[in-house]
């Protein structure tokens, strides 16, 4: 109980309760049997309490990022950005990367409702790539895959096989999941910040003065020192646009990884109408 009421963080506090259970499971496989009396009771009393008391933070935690998402004053928001901030508050680092990432994949799958509305401030970026496809073939592999592999595992081990599935099933869903949230989070220009989004899995903020140069381009090829991909697909996507800055940016993938860039390739839909808007708000800009 002190791991939970101290002066802590609420990370270190998280991360303490992690341990403590973690060091509890090995104790018990440690410990010989007859003397696990204590042990017994700590794992009956006290480590339950541990957990719910951090699982009621968590969902108190995204209950109250999706309230401030619906709240006027940050209409303008983005669900899994405010997630990730409630989050990062509650859990260490490397653990809230994970545990935002995949509430935001299931809620952008089951609970994002309502059309986003495109125009000269929000861009699509999925209309006119195969990525959507590439996901929904993805999705279908598995579920085939899992069929096959179903039916092979039960005729050794009935349990297992519901096991197996069951993850496949899950995966699935995140795939489905990661390809709805491309149509639900648009790249934005928003006070004077281009946010260039690639779904849950991607995503980079650029004050419009630190924009060197912007151009269109049918394909990407030559790629200098600092050059990048907003789509983790790389070379599997396609990119119709090239921006340059003026000093180095960061790229944040999906569960935690960085990546720093100065020259930047993505998809844009309406490549036209976003290049003229970016030249125009960077004029009032500076």
């Amino acid at each position: 109980m002190p791991i939970i009421l101290n002066y802590r963080s609420s990370g270190a506090k998280y991360l303490s309760s992690l341990l403590f259970t973690t060091g509890i499971v090995v104790a018990g496989l440690v410990i010989p049997k007859n003397e696990q009396v204590l042990l017994h009771y700590i794992k009956l009393f006290i480590v339950p309490v541990i957990e719910v008391v951090g699982v009621t933070f968590l969902i108190v935690k995204v209950r109250q990022a999706s309230k401030a998402y619906k709240n006027n004053a940050l209409r303008h928001g983005d669900f899994y950005d405010e997630l990730k901030k409630a989050t990062f508050t509650i859990i260490p680092n490397r653990i809230a990367y994970i545990v935002s990432s995949e509430i935001g994949i299931l809620y952008y799958l089951f609970f994002h409702r309502g059309k986003i509305k495109y125009d000269h401030q929000r861009f699509s970026y999925h209309k006119d790539t195969g990525t959507v496809a590439l996901f929904s073939v993805l999705v279908f592999m598995v579920l085939m895959e899992t069929a096959a592999i179903h039916l092979l595992l039960a005729k050794w081990n009935n349990k297992a096989a519901w096991i197996i599935s069951g993850l496949s099933v899950y995966a699935a869903l995140q795939l489905m999941g990661v390809a709805r949230a491309l149509f639900r989070r648009p790249i934005e220009i928003r006070d004077n910040v281009l946010i260039l989004r690639y779904g849950v899995l991607a995503q980079t903020e650029i004050p419009l003065t630190e924009i060197e140069s912007i151009k269109q381009v049918a394909s990407v090829t030559e790629k200098s020192p600092g050059f990048g991909c907003l789509s983790p697909l790389n070379s599997l996507d396609s990119y119709n646009m090239l921006l340059e800055l003026r000093t180095p940016a960061s790229i944040s993938f999906i569960y935690g990884r960085v990546k720093t860039y100065s020259t930047l390739a993505f998809h844009v839909d309406d490549k036209i109408l976003f290049k003229e808007t970016i030249n125009s708000n960077i004029l009032r800009a500076v």
